[in-house]
């Protein structure tokens, strides 16, 4: 479980809740079952470099990204901020109008690149096939799309620290 090792981790930050009105703790809690069932999702379904599609997500993109805000700003170790930025910050990899194929960066899915899967005289023909495939070029077109909102993520996780640090200080 790579994903899941934080997980026993996260759980005491049931006691910073306590200090949050009722409405406000049950939306910390739902934000927290959200987050965990997206890490979930990511065990099952680790992604690299691929671009999926939105509805492959266990809930809205924007509610997730929300959900991982909320987890910021409540979270005091440093290690699992770092984490849940991690997870968060591979959403920018989920698109609208996808599919349900993913599309990876080399036209094929790894497994099928894979020396252990392919005869020495078939990979090199898997590899120069791969070279033209028509995935490859959408993945290109839609990688700036990705690293553009990366970097939004990116900047909106950090302010989540920043109010998480703030509140401890």
């Amino acid at each position: 479980m790579i994903f899941g090792l934080f997980k026993k981790k996260r759980v005491p930050q049931a006691a910073a809740l306590i200090q949050l009105s009722g409405a406000d703790a049950e939306m910390a809690r739902v934000a927290k079952a959200a987050v965990d069932a997206y890490d979930e999702y990511l065990e099952r379904n680790p992604i690299g470099f691929e671009i999926r599609d939105v509805a492959m997500l266990p809930g809205p993109k924007n509610a997730l990204v929300n959900a991982l805000r909320i987890e910021l700003m409540f979270e005091r170790d440093d290690r699992v901020r770092q984490f849940l930025t991690e997870i968060g910050l591979k959403l920018a990899h989920f698109r609208e109008g996808i599919g349900e194929k993913e599309i990876s960066p080399t036209g094929l899915p790894i497994d099928q690149l894979s020396s252990s899967n392919l005869a020495d005289d078939n990979l090199v023909d898997t590899i120069l096939a791969a070279e033209s495939h028509p995935d490859r070029s959408r993945h290109a077109e839609l990688m700036p799309a990705v690293r553009a909102e990366w970097h939004e993520l990116a900047e909106l996780f950090d302010k989540s620290i920043a109010i998480a640090k703030a509140m401890s200080a």
